[in-house]
Formats: structure tokens, C-alpha cells, sequence
């Protein structure tokens, strides 16, 4: 999915994943 470095991606993919954990927490 992403082609501008592995390590970019990795990041922006656990900050979207923090993101989803966060907004399920203050669901709750």
C-alpha cells in the first residue's frame, strides 16, 4: 500500500491504529 519507505509506513500505520484504540477507549 505504501511506497515512500517501510519505516514511514510502519509509523503511519501504528499512529492510525493508536488513533482506532483511543477513540474505542473513550467510547466505552
Amino acid at each position: 500500500m505504501c511506497t515512500a519507505g517501510t519505516n514511514f509506513c510502519f509509523v503511519f500505520q501504528f499512529e492510525k491504529l493508536l488513533e482506532t484504540l483511543l477513540l474505542l477507549v473513550r467510547c466505552k
